[in-house]
């Protein structure tokens, strides 16, 4: 049940406040507390999974001084865990004019490849999403990048070489590094994914990727290329006003699709030096890309081996979290632009002056919605505490659990209002 809001009362104790995580000092219009355990970076939705519709997205690629005019990147998805299977030693890549046999190496690989459907949910409804994802446990755990799953409110994974699907719950994610750890349910004597050492990964080496490209399932697509490069800084953004910055990535010249991400890139061995994560399209466009970036394989491990050991991280987000369903963004002085609807370009009327968090949408169904909350409403406090940023209200909702109370206060134009929700099960950061 959820309590009817009331004209306002007073705030109670100022309190002290959450201290906001940096990286969500964003731009304004950048979705928050909606998908409550936020994005450590700043970008949203412009991955390189597969929207059914696709939701296609804008970006650039930034690099070592790259900048490829006329295209867009968008997004395809301690140390090792013992649980994961190692590469040992070191091998000599087999750099060759001739190429690789692509579909030899992939046969190698293929049992370990799944395709990763998830249901996502939206400002205006519910989506669904595509991508790859690799088997690392015999237990069936996979895994993919946070952005193939972000949003989501229920996952399917299924083994095409087995063409059987399981239901899926999602382990941990950190979104800032893009990986994600799902766990198959009732999956037991599964093949696992190798990982190569990435100390030996070299320009030139020819590899194959493996993905769900464009969503279609089945046997994974194929595609064979070298890596282009080491250690690439890749910025990419969803066209409107938020970007995310990866780095270290592999640059490979293998050609990738929408759904591939999450899929691995392997040497000649069969060993998966990278997880495929980006590419450059040109807007609007359906096309695969030969330029493509993949995370390395020591990144993916270290992720996932800290997951499995029940690390605590401040990037390292467990499912599932708590949710009140807004789309905020920092409201006060200075801020009186660039949001659509509230002033700057193409807008109407303007930003509140009161500080707080200003309310750019609401999730229909949610507990904001029942609570009667409406897009240009600020948020000024929450569980007593003031509000005077996004970031303030993400670390008040990053720090409570599915089922428990929310006091909120807020303005509508004048008029102050304060209820009480309770938090629903939200969405995968």
């Amino acid at each position: 049940m959820t309590d009817e809001p009331t004209p306002y009362a007073p705030e109670g104790s100022a309190g002290g406040v959450p201290p906001a995580d940096p990286a969500e000092q964003a731009e304004p219009g950048d979705p928050d507390a909606w998908s409550p355990a936020g994005d450590h970076e700043t970008a949203r939705r412009r991955r390189h999974r597969l929207r059914l519709p696709a939701a296609l997205a804008a970006a650039a690629i930034v690099g070592g001084g790259l900048v490829v005019a006329g295209e867009q990147v968008t997004r395809i998805g301690g140390g090792p865990s013992p649980q994961l299977s190692i590469a040992s030693g070191s091998h000599t890549p087999a750099v060759t004019t001739g190429g690789i046999d692509a579909a030899a190496v992939a046969a190698r690989v293929e049992p370990a490849v799944v395709d990763v459907t998830a249901q996502v949910l939206e400002l205006g409804g519910t989506g669904t999403s595509a991508g790859t994802g690799m088997i690392v446990t015999s237990r069936g755990e996979v895994v993919t990048n946070n952005h193939v799953v972000q949003g989501s409110t229920s996952v399917s994974v299924e083994v095409p070489a087995q063409h059987r699907s399981y239901a899926a719950r999602v382990i941990a994610v950190d979104p800032s590094r893009d990986i994600a750890l799902l766990q198959m349910e009732g999956a037991s004597g599964l093949p696992t994914v190798t990982f190569a050492n990435p100390v030996d990964v070299r320009v030139g080496e020819p590899v194959v990727a493996i993905g769900n490209a464009y969503g279609l399932g089945g046997t994974p697509a194929v595609s064979s290329g070298t890596i282009v490069a080491l250690d690439r800084p890749v910025t990419a953004s969803n066209g409107q006003s938020s970007s995310e910055h990866l780095t270290g990535m592999l640059q490979t010249n293998a050609r990738l699709a929408r759904g591939d991400s999450g899929g691995p890139l392997v040497d000649a061995s069969g060993d998966v030096v990278g997880m495929d994560t980006a590419a450059a399209t040109t807007p609007f466009s359906a096309q695969t890309s030969t330029i493509a970036f993949a995370i390395p394989s020591g990144r993916v491990t270290s992720v996932v081996g800290s997951i499995q050991r029940g690390t605590q991280s401040a990037a390292i987000l467990r499912t599932p979290p708590a949710f009140l369903g807004v789309d905020v963004s920092t409201s006060g002085p200075g801020l009186n632009g660039g949001i659509p609807g509230f002033g700057g370009d193409g807008g109407v009327g303007t930003v509140p002056q009161t500080p707080g968090a200003l309310v750019l949408a609401v999730v229909p169904g949610t507990p904001a919605a029942q609570l009667g909350l409406q897009p240009g409403d600020v948020i000024t406090s929450a569980a007593g505490h003031p509000i005077t940023s996004r970031g303030a209200l993400r670390a008040i909702i990053v720090g409570r659990r599915p089922g428990q109370r929310l006091a909120l206060n807020w303005l509508a134009g004048p008029t102050r209002y304060h209820g009480t929700v309770t938090l629903a099960t939200g969405p995968v950061a």
